[in-house]
């Protein structure tokens, strides 16, 4: 239910994000025609379509990873992507869907901003100084398992140090990329701009 009303709040929302107020960005297209309930009862029907037993026992958890001691045969980590380049900050983007999934409890509001945005959340992986430690960290945390790590080219540490941590764990590292771009646009400055535009990687090692 949660997850079919956030992903309906961000369908009604133009531009997907909760960093402005009023409405500059609406520009008539379906999604924020149609009514906060007609997204929510389009999310319900798409959510449950994914639904599929698999015979097992399967649990979900909402706590930091480093505290987290389940037994598992292959681990995906996303993690946060550090880059003093650009704005990862989910945090800033989606804070309203982050406060409505834990029904604001155990965050701040900071009630003195326009967007009424939550205080960010500690994390070693958004730390210049700490983002390094934080892999080698948690690639032995998982050492046991298959990793299999999403990353960007934009991104600190870079491929090959990645690459370099996960072999000191792991016997065979595989890494595949693919090129991507963040935003497209038809305005001059956007025009033939290559910013937005980097490798997503895909790091398997066994």
């Amino acid at each position: 239910m949660l997850s079919a009303l956030n992903r309906a709040c961000i369908k009604r929302r133009a531009r997907g994000v909760f960093t402005y107020v009023g409405e500059r960005y609406d520009d008539g297209r379906r999604d924020l025609r149609l009514t906060l309930q007609e997204q929510f009862l389009a999310a319900v029907g798409l959510l449950n379509d994914t639904v599929f037993d698999n015979g097992q026992q399967n649990r979900a958890f909402n706590q930091d990873v480093f505290t987290l001691n389940v037994p598992a045969d292959l681990v995906y980590l996303d993690p946060p992507y550090y880059t003093p380049l650009s704005d990862n900050d989910y945090l800033r983007r989606y804070h309203f869907v982050e406060g409505l999934s834990c029904y604001w409890q155990g965050v701040e509001i900071l009630h003195h901003t326009k967007t009424k945005k939550l205080r960010k959340y500690y994390t070693p992986f958004d730390s210049r100084t700490e983002v390094y430690s934080a892999f080698e960290r948690l690639f032995h945390q998982f050492s046991k398992c298959i990793l299999v790590v999403s990353y960007s080219s934009n991104s600190l540490p870079r491929r090959e140090e990645l690459t370099e941590m996960l072999r000191a764990i792991k016997s065979n590292v595989e890494v595949h990329s693919i090129e991507h771009k963040y935003s497209f646009g038809t305005h001059g400055h956007k025009v033939g701009n290559n910013n937005n535009a980097v490798q997503e990687y895909l790091f398997v090692a066994y």
